[in-house]
């Protein structure tokens, strides 16, 4: 308990004095001194309507202790009155004894500012004045703080806490109600969204019951004004234009028969329809395949012949074509199928690293009837030579790439391609031709002396691609040589009809027929 004494004298002249406290207070007591002997009755009188009982005269000299309990706010001047005596004589008013309340003490307060209770003239300052919002569907919303500045928990005791009324209570909704109770020196938030439901002023009343002793409910007036915006024109439906073109995986090499996937995305969904569009590439032509009803679409191309380009891209900005088709959006507006320029940002050259390797060259098989033998090559001048010199040139046996080939293309067709290593036996007089680059280890480490190493004749895939075909192996033990075929006819006869003289080894690879 927190104790003051305040002082002050009254005379028959002079018979009140004013006095102030800082904080809410409750009177206790106050002792009265008389100087001298009175003749009547005499009383104190509070600016507040309270007083103390007369006393019946006459006076004695000395003190009197009163008791008399009640309520100062904060920060209010009470006065001390005395009854109007003529006698000259002194009254003195000894002390006034008071503690401090311990009471709540409520306090809301909007962008900083305080909002009196009971406060009327809502304003922007204090955000009880929401401003202007449109009617359909705009909202504004204001948060306020109740702050207890008290010596004891402030309880708000409302269910619900904060609660809305007046005429138009149904534009003013609470959001976010404050938490209880509010501690001393505390804060609890609540928030108030505006919605008109109409044009013009929209009024309405806060009001939150509490457990301060002078300020329940703590009630203010809040208000917005409603605004029917004028109906704006709707945005034209977006017009679908290409925004990247991509493959996957982004980087690779293809060979005769392989099928590339590419992608074209557009900034919206587009619809196909009518004929087949395309997409012109340097090397070929990708059709569309599928993707109708979704943002990306998905052209097929297919590596042919005479296919080679080290970085696979389309041919210009306009290789986008629609082949007796349409490519429109679901509002039916046609795309703009303008395409980034070749190897920049968002081209299929920017965003991938793609190789194609499509050109071959004829592998010569030639046959000795004297030494019952063939060979294979793809040197011209080889074959003329052999030729000349009692050779049969049998044509083209399949079709292979050049060594030349290989040592420029990319890694990535690099690794998609095996070298046809070939070996000659003078002592047999005959080749030898292996993929296998084990075996061909072999001859070079152990049969040197039978085998010689003439390098790599062309190359062949290393798998098995769309379009290429088996190269069959037989051997033949009597005449100790090795022969190719991708004829099926021959492979089958040499089966069939010569399974004693030549032993089918399998297949040796593959190549374009």
């Amino acid at each position: 308990m927190h104790l003051y004494e305040g002082f002050g004298n009254c005379w028959s002249n002079i018979n009140s004095f004013n006095m102030q406290f800082s904080e809410n207070v409750q009177l206790i007591s106050y002792e009265i001194g008389y100087a001298a002997r009175l003749e009547g009755d005499e009383a104190l009188t509070f600016d507040d309507g309270t007083s103390t009982s007369p006393e019946i005269s006459p006076f004695a000299l000395g003190n009197r202790n009163f008791f008399n309990q009640f309520s100062v706010a904060a920060n209010t001047t009470i006065s001390v009155t005395t009854v109007e005596n003529d006698d000259p004589d002194l009254i003195q008013i000894k002390k006034f004894v008071v503690e401090v309340e311990e009471t709540p003490e409520m306090d809301v307060q909007g962008n900083g500012l305080s909002v009196p209770d009971g406060d009327t003239t809502p304003s922007a300052d204090d955000h009880t004045d929401f401003g202007t919002a449109d009617v359909n569907g705009g909202t504004i919303e204001r948060t306020f703080t109740v702050e207890n500045t008290g010596t004891v928990d402030l309880n708000l005791t409302g269910a619900p806490v904060v609660e809305i009324d007046g005429p138009d209570a149904d534009d003013f909704t609470v959001t976010q109600q404050p938490t209880s109770p509010v501690v001393p020196g505390g804060t609890a938030d609540f928030t108030v969204q505006f919605a008109p439901g109409a044009a013009g002023l929209r009024q309405a009343a806060v009001s939150i019951d509490n457990d301060d002793a002078d300020e329940n409910p703590y009630t203010f007036d809040i208000q917005g004004t409603g605004e029917e915006a004028p109906p704006q024109d709707a945005p034209p439906p977006p017009t679908p234009s290409v925004i990247n073109v991509t493959s996957a995986p982004t980087s690779a090499s293809y060979s005769i028969g392989s099928v590339i996937e590419i992608t074209v995305h557009f900034s919206v969904p587009v619809w196909v329809s009518g004929g087949t569009p395309l997409l012109v590439l340097k090397t070929g032509t990708a059709y569309y395949s599928s993707g109708s009803g979704t943002d990306t679409l998905t052209f097929l191309y297919t590596v042919t012949a005479g296919d080679d380009l080290a970085a696979l891209d389309y041919w210009s900005q306009w290789a986008l074509e629609l082949n007796g088709g349409q490519i429109y959006s679901n509002q039916g507006i046609d795309a703009d199928l303008d395409l980034s320029v070749p190897g920049e940002q968002g081209s299929l050259g920017y965003n991938t690293s793609l190789g194609v390797l499509g050109t071959l060259y004829p592998v010569y098989r030639l046959y000795n009837p004297g030494l019952l033998k063939h060979l294979f090559t793809t040197d011209e001048n080889e074959m003329n030579h052999l030729v000349n010199n009692g050779w049969r040139d049998e044509g083209p046996a399949y079709y292979g790439y050049l060594p030349e080939q290989y040592d420029a293309a990319s890694r990535q067709q690099k690794s998609t391609l095996r070298a046809v290593h070939r070996f000659y036996s003078e002592a047999l007089t005959t080749h030898l031709f292996t993929i296998d680059e084990n075996e061909k280890d072999y001859l070079i480490a152990n049969a040197a002396d039978v085998w010689r190493y003439e390098g790599v004749v062309f190359y062949i895939p290393a798998t098995e691609k769309e379009g290429a075909v088996p190269v069959y192996r037989f051997y033949s033990e009597d005449l100790q040589v090795h022969l190719f075929t991708v004829d099926e006819n021959e492979k089958n006869h040499l089966i069939d009809m010569a399974g004693d003289v030549w032993r089918f080894e399998g297949i040796a690879y593959y190549a374009y027929p």
